[in-house]
């Protein structure tokens, strides 16, 4: 007699996003060791990763480009090779943004990005960059604070990789002009610099 099979029907939405976020996360960490993350001179003292996941929707605008829109969410994460606690490592990152999808030729990305500590400080900055949408390449730009990060200028390089997911589950609806999809991916920060002095408990931007 052969064995009964067991069969997985229903698989629970939220576990297949678990799933997702943790896949990301994973691909986020090797991409950071690859791009030289481990080896990072004095020059570039402070790198950052995040691993995020978007809901958002994405518009057929011609044969030639899609348009989608969503809101980052993952958690700041930064290594500083001073070997000081960075103000914004582990903060909370939210990010609205958009990519220009051009099928042929390089994709746009903008948004704009706040970070949010325990005490409630907020780091809002401006996010830009160019190319595949799976390896974007621009900048990280601070735009303004609020709380202890009230003033805060600075930036650094910035690398974006997304990757859109089609939703299969049933209660996502077709909106006519649009689809719901959700993406996921990485975001990375080399040579991270600021005004803000971090070496107290509280930061204080100088």
């Amino acid at each position: 007699m052969n064995p009964v099979k067991p069969e997985f029907k229903n698989e629970n939405p939220s576990h297949r996003k678990k799933q997702r976020f943790w896949i990301a996360f994973l691909i986020g960490i090797l991409a950071l060791n690859l791009t030289g993350f481990a080896q990072a001179d004095d020059a570039d003292e402070k790198r950052v990763l995040s691993s995020w996941r978007s809901d958002g929707t994405v518009y057929s605008m011609s044969k030639n480009m899609d348009f989608y829109t969503g809101v980052m969410k993952g958690t700041f994460f930064v290594k500083d090779h001073t070997g000081k606690t960075h103000f914004t490592h582990a903060t909370r990152l939210t990010c609205p943004f958009s990519v220009q999808i051009n099928k042929g030729g390089k994709d746009e990305l903008q948004g704009m990005c706040q970070l949010v500590n325990q005490r409630g400080d907020r780091a809002n900055a401006r996010i830009s960059c160019t190319g595949e949408k799976e390896n974007c390449n621009g900048d990280w730009k601070f735009t303004a604070g609020s709380g202890a990060l009230k003033g805060i200028k600075g930036g650094g390089k910035l690398k974006i990789r997304v990757d859109l997911i089609k939703e299969d589950s049933s209660d996502k609806s077709n909106l006519g002009f649009g689809n719901e999809m959700g993406a996921s991916g990485y975001l990375i920060i080399n040579d991270l610099h600021d005004n803000v002095d971090s070496s107290q408990e509280i930061p204080k931007v100088q």
